[in-house]
């Protein structure tokens, strides 16, 4: 099964899962397989006509176009700050919230892998750069097993070697 949902691999029988959201459960077994980047962007004709936020307090008075249960998180000095947002978007498909922005209804946050292009044809524009955090991640998470089946193993094994951007 596949689905963007947060799920609770154990109680729910799923042998493995990847996340790309913080890790809550400590009975896990938990590999890094990528570093991401998360940038908040906006089309430039949304922030000519509404202002480029200078610092994340300034969000409050943009439209954000959300993904659910993400929070919108800065590096504030030498701190983790996370800012309440709000907005008339709402999608768990990154897709479509980049179509939204790049069409100028708000400012997203999102992973590099969405907006790479975007920011490169100049359809999007990257703000708030100097407040990223850097520690997002993407997550292997599986069951802490002492005898993982083999098959579990093998994707592991392969999944950790093969994927690109694996730090």
């Amino acid at each position: 099964n596949a689905t963007m949902q947060v799920v609770d691999i154990i109680k729910e029988g799923f042998d493995i899962a990847i996340r790309a959201s913080a890790l809550t459960d400590s009975s896990l077994i938990a590999r890094k397989i990528e570093k991401r980047r998360i940038m908040i962007c906006a089309s430039p004709g949304y922030l000519k006509e509404h202002g480029r936020p200078k610092k994340p307090e300034d969000l409050r008075f943009h439209n954000c176009l959300l993904f659910p249960d993400m929070a919108w998180r800065f590096r504030c000095s030498d701190r983790i700050q996370e800012i309440k947002v709000r907005g008339n978007w709402h999608s768990n498909n990154g897709r479509v919230l980049v179509t939204a922005a790049r069409e100028g209804h708000g400012l997203i946050r999102l992973s590099e892998y969405y907006v790479e292009e975007y920011i490169r044809s100049g359809e999007l524009e990257v703000v708030l750069q100097d407040y990223e955090v850097d520690d997002v991640a993407t997550w292997l998470i599986y069951p802490n097993r002492h005898h993982l089946p083999t098959r579990i193993r093998i994707l592991v094994e392969f999944l950790l070697e093969e994927l690109p951007g694996k730090t």
